[in-house]
């Protein structure tokens, strides 16, 4: 009988032990995955030949943005960048903000929100659903040109982001922690997904020249915050479609505000 018991006990800390190893190595499975379907869109955005030119921009990137300017280094300011990233930082912050309060009406536990990193992304995507229809309302209602009540309905989504970021932290922290694994799947798809989001901010904020860009991406908020509200628009079919992207930068339009708030808005 005692025999039993030990080699039961023995069982038991053998699997204890071996538990966190095979979730690591799930994780490190996870962390693989994320890597090679990224390197796999990667290789498939590329062959177009259309996309190929894109490749240019990493082989000489200062030709690239010398061209952006007009072929003169003196049209070149990165300073007047700061802004813009600045409020395009203000408006994600504001939509995780509304977007953790999105997840507690949903029926999510507030007393766990914010401990896994999975919640961020989800939050972010569910406070971009409330930034673009109450934006919607308001453009049917006419008040696009309210930048005092946007800006307020926005610091307040950065206040509620605030306190939902330092909630989550100290329940982190009271917690296990956040750990990160030194495999190489890990690290090579945090470095990826650091190499790609860097690249794709600064891409961001060069002047468009796409025509798809040009022509309703930011032509037709461009359009709508010089009126005031959100119309049909029987000039441009693409304007009457379903509109997720567009309405992102007409906020922004709305809150710089004033007569060239398009133009800044719309980088």
């Amino acid at each position: 009988m005692n025999a039993r018991r030990r080699h039961r006990r023995q069982l038991t800390a053998t699997g204890s032990s071996q538990q966190p190893s095979v979730r690591m190595s799930w994780t490190a499975v996870g962390w693989g995955l994320a890597a090679a379907f990224s390197l796999g869109y990667l290789l498939l955005f590329f062959a177009r030949p259309a996309h190929q030119a894109v490749l240019w921009a990493f082989l000489v990137p200062d030709e690239w943005l010398r061209q952006w300017a007009g072929g003169s280094w003196d049209r070149v300011g990165i300073g007047d960048r700061f802004p813009i990233f600045l409020l395009a930082g203000l408006v994600q912050l504001s939509m995780l903000g509304y977007g953790f309060v999105t997840m507690i009406l949903l029926g999510w536990p507030s007393a766990k929100l914010g401990t896994r990193l999975g919640h961020w992304p989800l939050a972010a995507a569910l406070g971009w659903g409330v930034h673009q229809t109450i934006l919607l309302a308001a453009g049917w209602l006419g008040l696009l040109h309210a930048r005092s009540v946007a800006w307020i309905a926005m610091l307040f989504g950065v206040l509620l982001a605030s306190v939902g970021m330092w909630q989550g932290w100290q329940r982190v922290r009271r917690s296990r922690g956040w750990k990160v694994g030194s495999s190489w799947p890990q690290l090579g798809g945090l470095v990826l997904l650091v190499a790609w989001s860097v690249y794709l901010s600064l891409a961001a904020a060069l002047p468009p020249r796409d025509f798809d860009v040009r022509e309703y991406h930011l032509q037709v908020p461009k359009e709508w915050y010089q009126q005031g509200r959100v119309t049909f628009m029987s000039h441009n079919i693409y304007g009457n479609m379903p509109l997720g992207t567009e309405m992102a930068a007409l906020e922004c339009m709305v809150l710089w505000g004033g007569e060239e708030g398009w133009w800044w808005g719309a980088l």
